[in-house]
């Protein structure tokens, strides 16, 4: 299984990777090299996270912040269809951010959930 994952925290990605022995994964820090990623091939699952620097996490969002909601999760809704993903998750620390990609994603078509990325 070919999985993106998007977070800046390499605590969770380090987590994330320990749980998914097996599995074809591909980590990403931001989102310029998500959006490179999604250009690059198909996605059997890709998980976003919301808040992508320290300021964003605080809530404080000036006119060049992306987020996942943002940039990665409109991108993706973009793809064509022979590039849209199977599933996307959303392991945000912010609930009403991943609700925004969730509602993003499924306006789409893209099947979408909220999730912890510890299951």
């Amino acid at each position: 299984m070919k999985v993106l994952f998007l977070d800046d925290n390499e605590d969770r990605w380090r987590d994330f990777r320990a749980r998914r022995i097996g599995w074809d994964l591909t980590y990403v820090r931001n989102h310029d090299e998500a959006l490179t990623a999604l250009d690059s091939q198909r996605w059997d699952e890709i998980w976003l996270d919301h808040d992508l620097s320290e300021m964003a996490t605080l809530g404080i969002y000036g006119q060049q912040e992306k987020t996942g909601c943002q940039c990665v999760a409109e991108a993706i809704a973009a793809l064509p269809k022979s590039l849209q993903p199977g599933a996307v998750f959303v392991h945000s620390l912010n609930p009403p951010g991943a609700k925004r990609i969730v509602a993003t994603l499924q306006r789409a078509g893209i099947p979408a959930k909220q999730r912890s990325w510890l299951k």
